[in-house]
């Protein structure tokens, strides 16, 4: 069995020929590409999702309506407790946006007898 150079490469070239042709064909079951003001930054795409979610005012980890920030209460309240843990504090200071949203948002939440 002798193989010449020629009958080598052209079974080498017809593969990625195909290839190509395919993937040719697959743009047309695409989504189209969201086009806005993130769209040419140098970010990541789930740094732009976070900030499309800022700017609809949307909880950026969930997606849930914002509570006055970028968070909703559920997700702005882990937050807090996941910083004291990191940064090991015991007291809790009950001026932040935190716990003033979560005192004047639980008595709404609860039904009332």
């Amino acid at each position: 069995m002798t193989c010449s150079t020629d009958n080598v490469i052209k079974q080498a070239v017809k593969p990625c020929e195909q290839r190509v042709e395919i993937s040719r064909g697959s743009y047309d079951n695409m989504r189209t590409r969201i086009q806005d003001e993130f769209t040419r930054l140098p970010i990541s795409r789930q740094r732009k999702y976070q900030l499309r979610r800022q700017r609809d005012k949307r909880c950026t980890e969930c997606g849930e309506p914002a509570v006055e920030a970028s968070r909703c209460l559920k997700h702005l309240v882990k937050a807090r407790e996941r910083q004291r843990l990191k940064r090991g504090l015991k007291r809790r200071y009950y001026g932040t946006l935190s716990y003033k949203l979560e005192a004047w948002m639980t008595p709404a939440m609860s039904p009332t007898a």
